[in-house]
């Protein structure tokens, strides 16, 4: 999720353009099959042979990922074969439109949540509903055969709820993708420079308050002070959304009603913007992260990520610590209430092209739903995938992805799932401003910090009227 707003920006921008190109120059992608308009089935004749196209952003190779998946899943389908796509990391949209303009679309296609918004806009993904629900209707009756094997409600029980409902249409509605894996921030940091700079080790605990942190953020400027020569010593990643907003949520500020109206002007905004400003004034960030490798190398205590740890295990070793990010509370009276505390998620997953039919289109799904299941995602983390499935029966220590960590507090990236926020306040306007609308939060968040810095009510004032400027705009 880290690499996903630096990348947005032009694929979203990309994405308008193909649109617009599609809509007056050429064919528009067939709009998405709304709930029962065409026929599902999960009974599939095992002997068919086909080829099933995984289309995946990112010039990487990703085909080792799916090798252990592929040869488990010819024990079902022994006549099918998967192939990998690879488009341009900054032009996937692009490179989608140009394959479904000469006919050889991706069957299956990778996206996350916030990246799935033109895909869904555009109609080229499959809502899945019909295919959900008889899996549900399977596995209930499945589960009065044999209860203890079928230990969840339904189908969708087997996966968290916060992270499932990232794959539906504006995060409520109808399913567009199936997500794979959880991508949450959390905060890394460096074991050893913690218990150096006497940090209260019973503090830094999943749950932990803003005001640990900042008790955590004394003692540890104090340590640098004398160490490193005062250096800032948070990677921060301030020009992140998935840090961002969820801060601006926690402190009550609202970006818009549910009727699209800006009501960013608020106390509860200023407080968010405040809550950054301040981390930079008293020294322990700043804009950029001190240097690309920072924390890698030691030479910072903290970094707010959702990288997941093998990345960071072969450098700190038993020096790494991870713990959830800190809960921002809000003041009621004498008390602080954290109730409404949001920690930033997302999840990177696989859809179903809408141009699918028959029984291509039940072939697709049965890989989906096999990938999905505890079988299929042992095979991926064979393969080397290393970022935590969403199966709630994948948290301890009996599966692949968990194992040779240690003693890594891997909890805090599902602990207090409930509080999972995704972007989402950009669905009451139109698909095409979502870019703008996300700069200009991140905008009001930055200015304040940088250089002699903008006053925060400033930034926010500034930031409505880009926003009504958004809005109002052709």
């Amino acid at each position: 999720m880290k690499k996903t707003f630096r990348k947005l920006t032009g694929m979203l921008l990309v994405a308008a353009l193909c649109l617009t190109c599609a809509v007056a120059c050429g064919p528009n992608p067939g709009r998405t099959p709304s709930n029962g308009d065409y026929e599902a089935g999960i009974t599939l004749d095992p002997n068919i042979s086909a080829n099933l196209k995984i289309g995946f952003y990112e010039n990487t190779d990703v085909k080792q990922h799916f090798e252990e998946l592929e040869k488990a899943f010819q024990l079902r389908y022994p006549n099918v074969s998967i192939s990998i796509a690879n488009y341009g990391s900054e032009s996937y949209y692009m490179d989608l439109m140009q394959e479904y303009n000469t006919n050889n679309m991706p069957d299956i296609i990778q996206t996350n949540a916030t990246e799935s918004f033109p895909l869904m806009e555009a109609g080229l993904l499959l809502d899945m509903d019909n295919f959900i629900q008889l899996e549900n209707e399977k596995y209930v009756e499945n589960k009065a055969k044999d209860p203890e094997f079928f230990q969840f409600e339904n189908f969708e029980d087997q996966f968290y709820e916060s992270l499932w409902k990232l794959g539906q249409k504006n995060y409520d509605g109808h399913q567009y993708f199936i997500p794979r894996s959880a991508d949450r921030i959390v905060v890394y940091y460096n074991r050893e420079q913690f218990i150096a700079a006497g940090v209260d080790m019973t503090t830094v605990r999943n749950g932990w308050t803003w005001e640990d942190f900042l008790a955590a953020c004394e003692k540890l400027k104090i340590y640098y002070a004398a160490n490193y020569s005062g250096k800032p010593f948070i990677s921060g990643q301030w020009q992140w959304e998935a840090v961002l907003f969820p801060m601006l949520e926690s402190a009550g500020g609202k970006v818009f009603d549910a009727n699209g109206n800006i009501t960013l002007n608020s106390p509860e905004t200023l407080n968010a913007v405040n809550l950054l400003k301040d981390l930079v004034v008293k020294g322990y960030t700043k804009e950029k992260d001190p240097n690309s490798l920072a924390f890698e190398t030691g030479t910072a205590a903290m970094q707010f990520a959702s990288l997941y740890p093998d990345y960071y295990i072969k450098n700190l070793g038993e020096n790494l610590g991870i713990v959830t990010f800190p809960l921002i509370g809000r003041q009621s009276g004498d008390t602080v209430d954290y109730s409404n505390a949001k920690i930033g998620a997302g999840i990177t997953g696989y859809g179903i092209f809408s141009g699918l039919t028959g029984e291509k289109r039940e072939l697709a799904w049965q890989f989906l739903s096999f990938s999905l299941s505890r079988e299929g995602q042992e095979c991926m983390a064979k393969g080397g995938v290393t970022q935590p499935p969403i199966r709630k029966d994948m948290q301890d220590g009996s599966n692949l992805w968990r194992q040779n960590k240690g003693n890594l507090n891997l909890d805090a990236f599902f602990w207090g799932s409930e509080r999972n926020y995704s972007t989402n306040f950009f669905i009451v306007h139109e698909p095409s401003k979502q870019v703008d609308l996300m700069q200009a939060v991140i905008n009001m968040f930055n200015e304040p910090i940088r250089g002699s810095g903008k006053d925060p009510q400033q930034a926010v004032s500034d930031c409505v009227n880009v926003l009504d400027g958004i809005i109002k705009s052709n």
